[in-house]
């Protein structure tokens, strides 16, 4: 097993290109002879690839820039009401731990021990673990130039290098604790006119229980994240395009139902869903808070964030955390896993999915009837969540709306599967070098049609109540359940008040006198 550790360099110019080396004094040195002007701030186990390998694991001091060109004091302000008052009250850190630069330009750079966290043995996500810890203390704190950038993942972000001498004539220069609490921005900008080394000073450089424990919490947060982000391609120009015009029904349907907690909803996966929407749009952070009001004011469904206050507030940490954070893309796949009612959310009337170049292609040319039909039943299956596609007693079933019935499930014939199928993948033949687009074959539709075990979900009835399954689960989420078989629309008249997982005394105390009310009148023969 490898000790090394790589890092980037690059010179000052923006079209120079990154240069790797090992993580050594020596090989530091050579670089700053070599004209660097930068250096990534996390080291990595192992070089970066792009070619879909695992992450490497990344090692760094906790990095901090406050930047605000047109008020430096501001930017001064935010720096020492962070790591002079709040970090040092709030997690007993030692302010003499953090090192402070002055940029050279108009802001101010820090960092902060890694050991303090606890995250000295690094963490393949640790710019995120970084990230989301620093948009948290950016909205707790008001820290509005601290700049979020900085916690870039691939390679890294680089960090400029101290006493390396700038475009403008300035350096990067190491503060004492004392400058930077009591010098104004003049003498600390005259400070920034040579190099300059300052004296080392003994810290208590320790791990501290409460910072630790946020860190772990962060983490656990992020790799959770990270494990749900499927790998998506990432959707197409014209897509976008579509998707922005106005708001698709699924987005439409999350803002307004206030959907209860489940194995799949959460507050905070809505939130992630609903402001990587609205960054895709480029549309800003206050019109994006303008359109979700009535989300974030009214669902009460959240133990945690159980005040339209701490909903806001958590809606502005992860606007933070989520903009211009490249592994956080808004994708219809993330939208598909929250299981939504198929009535709200049906990606085939959906604008975006007109455009269906990324849907399976599907070579009919050779006529292999078992090989095409699997593959085949691998893009229904893959496409079909939630469900919308069913086996029945009478076949293979899509739910249709009856004006005078409600929903129903409609057996599909011929023509009623090639509709699904021609939206489910994109099927075409092979002309000499050429790929023609093609209807999907009759052929095949009656070969699907006479499969005896279609791979979907069986539906047994469609109910318009709760219901308790077999293994005493209870369906009360609109949508299918595959433990019930059974799809529950609810009634607009029917208001079901949500459920607690673990119901507190007083819970349980109206419950029981909601069910007495009921049943206090019943004829019993005997005690029950």
């Amino acid at each position: 097993m490898t000790n090394k550790q790589y890092i980037y360099w690059k010179e000052e110019e923006q079209s120079r290109k990154w240069k790797l080396i090992q993580d050594t004094p020596k090989e530091r040195e050579q670089a700053l002879r070599g004209g660097a002007m930068f250096l990534t701030w996390c080291s990595l186990s192992e070089p970066y690839e792009e070619n879909g390998q695992p992450e490497p694991r990344r090692w760094g001091d906790f990095p901090l820039d406050f930047d605000e060109k047109e008020n430096p004091d501001k930017a001064l302000q935010d720096i020492r009401t962070l790591c002079l008052i709040q970090l040092p009250a709030l997690y007993n850190i030692d302010p003499y731990a953090i090192q402070f630069f002055v940029s050279g330009s108009k802001g101010f750079h820090a960092l902060i021990p890694a050991k303090l966290f606890g995250a000295q043995d690094g963490d393949m996500y640790l710019p995120l673990i970084y990230k989301k810890i620093a948009a948290e203390w950016k909205e707790r704190f008001s820290l509005s130039t601290l700049d979020l950038s900085l916690y870039n993942m691939r390679k890294g972000k680089l960090f400029r290098i101290p006493n390396v001498k700038r475009k403008n004539g300035r350096y990067k220069v190491p503060l004492s604790l004392e400058e930077i609490r009591d010098l104004s921005i003049k003498g600390l900008w005259v400070l920034a006119k040579a190099p300059r080394e300052i004296e080392p000073v003994d810290a208590d450089i320790v791990e501290q229980e409460d910072l630790s424990k946020e860190y772990t919490t962060f983490k656990e947060q992020v790799r959770q994240d990270m494990e749900e982000r499927c790998e998506s391609p990432a959707l197409d120009t014209e897509v976008i395009k579509k998707l922005s015009k106005e708001l698709p029904t699924c987005i439409q349907y999350i803002l307004s139902s206030m959907l209860t907690k489940s194995e799949t909803v959460n507050f905070n996966r809505l939130t992630m869903v609903l402001i990587t929407y609205f960054q895709m749009r480029r549309g800003s952070k206050e019109e994006a808070i303008e359109k979700a009001q009535h989300f974030i004011e009214e669902y009460t469904h959240s133990e945690t964030y159980d005040t339209p206050r701490k909903r806001l507030a958590h809606w502005n940490t992860q606007w933070n955390y989520l903009n211009n954070n490249e592994q956080y893309q808004f994708h219809c796949k993330y939208v598909r896993v929250l299981n939504l009612p198929a009535e709200f959310y049906d990606c085939r009337k959906c604008p975006g999915n007109q455009y269906s170049s990324s849907l399976p292609r599907i070579n009919t040319s050779n006529k292999n009837l078992c090989s095409i039909s699997e593959k085949t039943w691998d893009a229904v299956v893959k496409a079909n969540s939630p469900p919308a596609l069913f086996t029945h007693p009478t076949g293979i079933v899509r739910l249709e709306n009856d004006q005078e019935k409600g929903l129903i499930p409609r057996t599909l014939r011929g023509d009623h599967l090639r509709y699904e199928l021609a939206r489910r993948a994109n099927f075409y033949k092979r002309k000499e070098e050429a790929a023609i687009a093609d209807l999907p074959p009759m052929w095949l539709v009656k070969d699907m049609l006479a499969e005896p075990t279609p791979p979907l979900p069986y539906l047994s009835r469609i109910v318009t109540y709760p219901i308790f399954t077999q293994g005493k689960t209870l369906h009360s989420r609109p949508g299918y359940l595959k433990t019930s078989q059974c799809f529950y629309q609810q009634i607009e008249s029917l208001i079901i008040p949500d459920v607690p997982q673990k119901p507190t005394v007083k819970e349980l105390e109206k419950a029981r006198e909601f069910v007495l009310e009921i049943l206090c009148d019943f004829p019993f023969v005997s005690k029950a």
